[in-house]
């Protein structure tokens, strides 16, 4: 009776165990910066020519903010003029977008890498996407047209390091980048994926409405209130790795990873101890069951395949 009982209980654990739940990956949604638009205690008197007398008076514009819609993120900076006329400006917060973005990487016969990114507005954000940035180093990153869609380079502050590439959809784009619905942006380029930074955009942006007193212009936070984050792009200083230095921009890289919901706990720790033995060919090998089981996402295995990569061309 022993005999029959002990293997069954053997499969009756390894069973068990099979059925706990494994590790789920949540990806993080782009993180926005704290910001607070109220109004000033201090400010200026402004001056206006009376134009009966011609002398130079002086006046209190009562600057001012005002919430106009928290959800969409409408703000309104109200003043009173030269005119003695209470004067608004409108302007939209492009942080009241919630987003998440993914990233998958494909060879083609030509050499070329295509970069797709999936950018997610949720349904929990107040506005519409109207704009993608995505970080890249390579020279030869180039966004692939789609109609109703602009595309352009950042040159703005905030964005000189590398090339950073914009794309906005217009009017008419499809699908409408509302809140809850999903669009795909993508460029190629012959370099392999590093991590790079992004960033997204919501509502109508900008403002609208006249020129203000200098304290509500120093309110505007300029790119600061864009939602923002990580994903992969091209690099082409990758190239110039060697294997070992490629191995510790993994170990660098690795926390980061979970972090961003890209990968488990577990796989981190494995891929960790990979890294410092420098297998970086049997974590890639790996890093295609792990995608299947959902242990790691489409970005850590675009980056492994890339490491593999360009050992091979060396």
């Amino acid at each position: 009776m022993k005999h029959i009982l002990l293997p069954a209980l053997l499969v009756a654990g390894v069973v068990a165990l099979a059925a706990q739940p494994t590790a789920r990956l949540a990806r993080l949604p782009l993180q926005k910066t704290p910001l607070k638009f109220e109004s000033p205690t201090t400010y200026q008197m402004q001056e206006r020519v009376d134009p009966k007398t011609g002398k130079t008076l002086t006046y209190d514009p009562k600057p001012r903010v005002v919430i106009l819609n928290a959800r969409t993120g409408l703000i309104g900076f109200k003043w009173i003029g030269a005119d003695g006329r209470e004067k608004t400006v409108v302007y939209q917060r492009a942080d009241t977008v919630d987003a998440i973005v993914r990233a998958s990487m494909a060879r083609h016969a030509s050499g070329l890498h295509e970069y797709v990114y999936e950018i997610e507005s949720l349904a929990s954000g107040g506005t519409k996407l109207s704009g993608f940035v995505v970080q890249s180093f390579a020279a030869d990153a180039t966004p692939i047209a789609q109609r109703d869609l602009h595309i352009g380079r950042m040159s703005a502050r905030g964005f000189e390091d590398g090339r950073w590439t914009d794309f906005a959809p217009l009017p008419g784009f499809t699908p409408a980048p509302l809140p809850g619905s999903k669009v795909t942006f993508r460029l190629t380029s012959s370099a392999q994926p590093a991590l790079v930074r992004c960033r997204v955009d919501g509502g109508s942006g900008g403002t609208t409405g006249g020129e203000m007193p200098p304290e509500l212009l120093a309110l505007l936070p300029g790119y600061s209130d864009w939602p923002h984050g990580y994903t992969i792009g091209p690099d082409d200083r990758l190239a110039a790795l060697s294997p070992a230095q490629r191995a510790q921009k993994l170990l660098e890289w690795l926390p980061e990873f979970e972090r961003l919901g890209w990968m488990t706990t577990e796989r981190r720790r494995h891929y960790d101890t990979g890294a410092r033995r420098g297998d970086l060919r049997a974590l890639a090998t790996e890093a295609e069951a792990d995608l299947r089981a959902e242990r790691i996402t489409t970005e850590v295995r675009a980056i492994l395949q890339g490491f593999v990569t360009t050992s091979q061309t060396r």
